[in-house]
C-alpha cells in the first residue's frame, strides 16, 4: 500500500518528443489543406455529366505513377543529403543537390508527360478498355490525362522545393505555399469547370 501511495504518474514529455510533435503540426496541416482541393474537385465533378469522376480517377492514377512513385524515390534518396548540407549551412552544395534532383526528376517526368499527351488513348485502351470500360470512356479518360500531364512538366522543381523546405526545417513557409497553391487551385476549378467541364478540373490541378 505504501508503494502504491508513493507512486506518481509522470506525464512529462521528453524534449525530443515535444519537438517532434511540434514539427508534425505544420506537416499534418499542410497535408490536410492540400486534400481540400481534392474534395472540391470531387464535389464539382459529381455535378458534371455521368462518367466525369471516373475519367478523372483513372487519369489521375496514371499520372501518379511517375509523379508520386519516381519523385518519392528521388526524395527518399536525396533528402538525407539535403538535411546534412542544410545542417552544415553548405548552401552551394545544397543548390547542387536541388538541381540534381530536378534534373533526375525531369528525365522521367517530361518524357512521361509527352507519352501521356500523344499516346494516352492507346495506353488507356491497353490498360483499362475491357468489360464495362467502353471506348467512350477511353476517350474521356485520355482527355483528362492530357490535361493532368501538363502538371508533370513542373512537378520536379515543385517536389524538390518541398524537400528543401523540410531539410531546412522551414515547415511553416512550406505550409504557406501549400495554402496559396490550394486556394488558387480551388478558384481555378470554379472558373474552369464551366467552359472545360471535367477537363477544366484536371487543368486546374496541373496549374497548381
Amino acid at each position: 500500500i505504501r508503494e502504491i501511495k508513493s507512486y506518481s504518474l509522470n506525464l512529462a514529455l521528453h524534449p525530443f518528443t515535444k519537438r517532434f510533435a511540434l514539427l508534425m503540426v505544420p506537416i499534418v496541416l499542410g497535408a490536410s489543406i492540400s486534400q481540400l482541393g481534392v474534395v472540391v474537385e470531387r464535389v464539382l465533378a459529381s455535378r458534371l455529366p455521368e462518367g466525369s469522376i471516373s475519367y478523372l480517377g483513372y487519369a489521375n492514377s496514371l499520372v501518379l505513377l511517375p509523379s508520386g512513385v519516381f519523385m518519392g524515390v528521388i526524395g527518399t534518396v536525396i533528402f538525407p543529403t539535403l538535411s546534412q548540407q542544410a545542417t552544415r549551412e553548405d548552401w552551394q552544395e545544397l543548390r547542387r543537390s536541388f538541381s540534381a534532383g530536378v534534373r533526375m526528376g525531369n528525365l522521367v517526368l517530361i518524357p512521361s508527360a509527352m507519352v501521356f499527351l500523344f499516346f494516352g488513348n492507346l495506353i488507356i485502351q491497353v490498360l483499362f478498355e475491357r468489360g464495362q470500360f467502353l471506348p467512350s470512356m477511353t476517350e474521356g479518360t485520355a482527355r483528362a490525362l492530357a490535361f493532368y500531364s501538363i502538371g508533370l512538366l513542373v512537378w520536379a522543381p515543385f517536389s524538390m522545393a518541398q524537400y528543401s523546405f523540410f531539410a531546412l526545417q522551414r515547415y511553416w513557409p512550406a505550409v504557406r505555399v501549400v495554402i496559396c497553391c490550394t486556394s488558387i487551385g480551388i478558384l481555378l476549378r470554379f472558373l474552369l469547370v464551366k467552359p472545360l467541364v471535367y477537363m477544366g478540373l484536371a487543368l486546374a490541378t496541373s496549374l497548381t
